[in-house]
C-alpha cells in the first residue's frame, strides 16, 4: 500500500489515495467506502490519536463515517511509520 505521510510538527497526516483504498476494500468489500477515492488522516505524534480527518477533499468524514473507515484509519497509521521517518529525513 502506497501511503504519503507529512510531518507536520506535534502531529503528523497520512493521505492515501484510490490505488490504496481499493486494496484494503479487496479485503472489505462491504465496507461501505465505494466512492472514497482520497482520504487524509492527522495523527497526533505522542498518543498517535486520530485528530481531523477529510474525505475526498472535505474536512470530515462525511457518509464515510463509521468502523470502515475506523479501520482504514489504522490501516493508515501503520503503513506511515516507515513514511513520516522518511519525512524527517528531508525536513
Amino acid at each position: 500500500m502506497f501511503a504519503r505521510t507529512y510531518d507536520k510538527g506535534s502531529s503528523y497526516g497520512v493521505s492515501l489515495g484510490e490505488e490504496a483504498i481499493r486494496q484494503f476494500m479487496d479485503r472489505w468489500p462491504a465496507s461501505g467506502l465505494h466512492g472514497l477515492r482520497r482520504v487524509y488522516f492527522e495523527f497526533d505524534k505522542k498518543n498517535g490519536d486520530l485528530v481531523d480527518v477529510k474525505t475526498n477533499g472535505r474536512h470530515g468524514a462525511g457518509r464515510f463515517d463509521g468502523p470502515a473507515l475506523a479501520a482504514l484509519s489504522h490501516y493508515a497509521q501503520g503503513a506511515s511509520t516507515m513514511g513520516l521517518e522518511h519525512a524527517k529525513e528531508r525536513s
